[in-house]
């Protein structure tokens, strides 16, 4: 039974941590931590596991974690860098989704990294593989 809530509260939790487009997250409004990111513990995806989470969905879990925190820092950066606010969110996810799962972004987020290359650049985001 314990699991079972456990479990409850992880899916709770995590649900808006892997869409960027849920309005009840605030992804950007986060300011940047001191810590560095490499240096915050993250979520073992085999501690998902061991409650009781398929191996395939505890992964796909903490890679979304990971994109989260990614895109956290992005944000700050783009924001700093010129990129409007409206924008910024899709770009951040895109770039951050991107470093950590390999996959190419889609064309219509293409075509915003595209539009908003040169502060990307500015920011030090830039990824020749990206496009």
């Amino acid at each position: 039974m314990e699991v079972a809530r456990d479990w409850i509260q992880i899916m709770n939790t995590t649900a808006k941590l892997l869409h960027p487009s849920d309005a009840a997250a605030p992804y950007c409004t986060i300011p940047a931590q001191a810590t560095p990111i490499a240096s915050r513990p993250c979520l073992d995806w085999q501690k998902l596991v061991a409650l009781g989470v398929e191996e395939g969905e505890a992964k796909t879990i903490c890679e979304g974690l990971q994109i989260r925190r990614l895109m956290q820092s992005y944000c700050h950066l783009l924001a700093h860098a010129g990129v409007p606010s409206s924008d910024v969110k899709s770009v951040a996810w895109a770039i951050a989704k991107f470093d950590i799962t390999g996959l190419t972004p889609s064309r219509k987020q293409q075509a915003k990294l595209h539009q908003y290359a040169l502060p990307i650049c500015r920011s030090n985001l830039w990824r020749t593989r990206l496009l």
